[in-house]
């Protein structure tokens, strides 16, 4: 009987078959699938807590106080003026310098590709480094020193 509904039907009528057959299988999961869990449930149950308890993270995290939150927000404001100082007072220097227009946009891109590739090389090597120091004075000693006299 079915065959003969699909010679009437043609195509459109296989594809409301099967549009109608994925819809049945879609209703019948959705009765029969377990209950949602939280990643919070998930994440007790790995720490050896139980589905009923929630999780507590205050140990982890704790609500900021306004000194806390104005010392932040004044570090922020603080790395926001340098960049403003550094795009206000590099584009004049490199033009002075004798950077085309052109190739400004190069110059300024060629620093956060240098970082990109050189901070992994650096952060590895630092992790490797067992001088008397410690791991991160050297570097950041050797590259302080290789900025200030950059800028002779």
């Amino acid at each position: 009987m079915a065959e003969k509904l699909h010679e009437y039907q043609g195509w459109a009528g296989r594809l409301h078959d099967v549009k109608d057959r994925i819809k049945t299988k879609w209703e019948t999961y959705q009765e029969n699938r377990p209950p949602e869990r939280s990643w919070d449930s998930i994440i007790g149950n790995c720490l050896g807590g139980s589905d009923d308890q929630t999780p507590d993270y205050s140990h982890i995290y704790r609500k900021k106080t306004r000194p806390e939150l104005f010392r932040i927000s004044s570090a922020i404001m603080g790395i926001e003026y340098s960049y403003a100082a550094e795009t206000a007072f590099v584009s004049p220097t490199l033009l002075k310098i004798g950077v085309d227009h052109a190739h400004m946009t190069l110059v300024w891109g060629l620093s956060p590709l240098v970082g990109f590739c050189l901070t992994p090389i650096l952060g590895s090597l630092s992790d490797r480094c067992r001088w008397q120091l410690g791991r991160r004075r050297p570097f950041i000693l050797l590259l302080s020193l290789g900025v200030f006299f950059g800028k002779f």
